[in-house]
Order: C-alpha cells, then sequence, then structure tokens
C-alpha cells in the first residue's frame, strides 16, 4: 500500500467517529477498489485508516458495493470495538472471568448468560436514566 499508486497518489481524508468511552476519535484514511490474489475478478475495498494522535494504522478489506461512502466502510470497520467492549465490561463487571468450566459449551453458555445479564442491566439503567430526565408534573 505504501508504494501502490492506487494509495501514494490519493490525498488522506480526515474522519471523525464517535466512541463510547474514549470520546471522539480523529483519523485519515484512503480507500481504493483492489482485486484479491485469491478473489478472482471481483473488486474488494482496500481501506487504510490510521489515528492522527497516536499514529496507531489499521488496514480493512471489505466486499462492500462501490458505491459505499468511506465514512460508512470506517464505521463498521471500527465497531468492532462495541463488542469488544462487551466483552471486557462482561469480564470485569459481570462475571465471565470467574468461568472455570472445560469444554467449549460450558464456555458458550456462560459467555450468553453473561451477555444476557449485561444487556439486562443496560436495560434497566436506560430505563432508570429516562425516567430521572422526564419532569415529574407528567
Amino acid at each position: 500500500m505504501r508504494h501502490s499508486p492506487l494509495f501514494t497518489q490519493q490525498p488522506w481524508r480526515r474522519f471523525r467517529l464517535q466512541r463510547q468511552t474514549l470520546g471522539e476519535q480523529e483519523g485519515e484514511a484512503k480507500a481504493a477498489r483492489v482485486r484479491l490474489s485469491f478473489g478472482g475478478k471481483r473488486t474488494y475495498w482496500l481501506i487504510w485508516a490510521r489515528n492522527v494522535r497516536t499514529g496507531e494504522e489499521k488496514y480493512f478489506v471489505s466486499n462492500a458495493p462501490r458505491r459505499t461512502s468511506l465514512l460508512r466502510l470506517l464505521r463498521v470497520a471500527f465497531c468492532r470495538w462495541n463488542v469488544e467492549h462487551a466483552i471486557r465490561i462482561s469480564k470485569s463487571e459481570i462475571g465471565f472471568r470467574h468461568f472455570e468450566g472445560r469444554n467449549y459449551t460450558a464456555l458458550m453458555r456462560h459467555l450468553t448468560l453473561c451477555l444476557v445479564t449485561l444487556t439486562f442491566v443496560a436495560g434497566q439503567a436506560e430505563r432508570l436514566l429516562i425516567r430521572s430526565v422526564r419532569p415529574s408534573w407528567t
């Protein structure tokens, strides 16, 4: 990517994405349609993104349609963070870390129970937040 004219001849495009706990993320990205060596004649998006503050670089491949905007591709690419955040909360707050089973099926059942519990707690917290924001005269 660093030497391909597809990327070297195009400018970086700035983007901003909201994150739940870390605030706004600012970055730069480039994207191009490419053919993968194992993909036949079909083209894919190849996206190169970097964090402006830290310089961290990430690369993504997408099979999204040609007309898809770069911002949409980046939103989808970085939404993985939400899944990682849910796992981290499950480990620290719900008890996922305390599993001591012996097989994969039991681990998946424990994870499912933890995530259902987390979903219930999030729903209750949202309900309480909405109730506290609503004026008392309604």
